[in-house]
């Protein structure tokens, strides 16, 4: 059995940073305890494919890794159980919206394809076994309930 590999992603200002950082902290925790390295890194898509073509998605200890999307080896790596996921979303109205405050210069039409986009991707992950779905208004509820 390899060490834990988790994807984290997520709808555009839903809250996909906050896991990353949570995630990261159980890897580098584990790892430590497990006497093993561990690696995080924020990717593109298509950087994640090429991660994934590059490592075979195997890793010498615990690794999160974090995109705004997934491409075809991602998503395969999800379906056959050699990764995990934590996945966030957010009402896309609120996405929009904190796009528009986050991003100096964002219009409106960007803002929006951009959550149009994250949430089309989301019905990859929908069916998927290996894959933690986590509403942010529940993350920002409460915080301790949703890292446990």
């Amino acid at each position: 059995m390899h060490p834990p590999l988790c994807l984290v992603t997520g709808v555009l200002r839903s809250g996909s940073t906050w896991s990353f950082n949570v995630c990261r902290g159980i890897a580098q925790y584990s790892a430590r305890v497990a006497h093993l390295p561990t690696g995080s890194e924020y990717l593109t898509p298509d950087q994640l494919d090429q991660w994934f073509k590059q490592t075979g998605g195997k890793t010498p200890g615990p690794t999160v890794l974090k995109a705004h999307g997934a491409g075809p080896l991602a998503i395969h790596a999800l379906r056959t159980a050699l990764a995990k996921a934590v996945v966030t979303h957010r009402d896309p109205r609120d996405c929009v919206a904190s796009l528009l405050r986050f991003r100096d210069g964002e219009t409106f039409d960007a803002a929006l394809q951009g959550v149009e986009r994250n949430f089309r991707d989301l019905d990859a992950y929908v069916d998927l076994p290996a894959v933690l779905l986590v509403r942010y208004d529940d993350m920002m509820a409460d915080a301790k309930h949703e890292i446990r």
